[in-house]
């Protein structure tokens, strides 16, 4: 399998208009997950600061649990009332250990009946995890996700793509 095709099989997809098709990439390195933004025009945002300008990669950035990673910009309609097409959010839950998987699993199993209720989202990263969105829509790797704009996520690669 090359390098591309790995890549590949490790994007998330995310059902949304106000992301590009390559919007970002997350990797694991040396124990720590990381994220920058790739030249996205909407911007990929942690706690509400945008990691580059318009067109620009950004530094990588490390992500922590309970970070919230915002990708885009809520796109609203006339007189600025209604948002007509919603930004991606999540909180980030980063699994390394046993511990911490188990951890995970109950989230995701809380996540799972918010969900049946219409609220929250979630995103899984390869064994990297990403748990407890803030709004509905968000897919993951390894089969979790659904088309649309992408997030590249990278497991052990210490490599930045461009």
């Amino acid at each position: 399998m090359s390098s591309k095709t790995a890549l590949k099989s490790r994007m998330v997809f995310f059902d949304s208009t106000v992301l590009g098709r390559q919007h970002a990439d997350v990797w694991e390195e040396g124990g720590k997950v990381y994220i920058k933004d790739v030249k996205s025009s909407n911007g990929t945002f942690i706690y509400g600061e945008r990691l580059s300008s318009e067109g620009h990669e950004s530094d990588p950035f490390e992500l922590k649990t309970d970070n919230v990673i915002k990708f885009g910009i809520d796109i609203v309609g006339e007189e600025n009332k209604t948002i007509i097409h919603p930004k991606v959010a999540a909180c980030v839950m980063c699994v390394f250990t046993e511990q911490d998987a188990q951890v995970a699993a109950r989230a995701e199993q809380h996540q799972q009946q918010q969900q049946r209720w219409g609220t929250g989202g979630g995103l899984q990263l390869g064994g990297i995890g990403c748990l407890g969105g803030l709004n509905g829509g968000v897919g993951g790797v390894d089969g979790l996700g659904g088309g649309g704009a992408g997030i590249n996520g990278v497991q052990q690669q210490p490599q930045l793509q461009g």
